[in-house]
């Protein structure tokens, strides 16, 4: 149990790290697209 708990725990920071990088690409592609 504590295995897999850990385990999720690792995934959701993981989903959580991807999300900002692709809201900053997104920013950064914005950005692009108003200049």
């Amino acid at each position: 149990m504590p295995l897999l708990k850990s385990l999720t725990l690792a995934t959701a920071s993981t989903i959580e790290m991807a999300n900002s990088q692709l809201r900053t690409s997104a920013h950064r592609l914005q950005r692009c697209a108003d200049v």
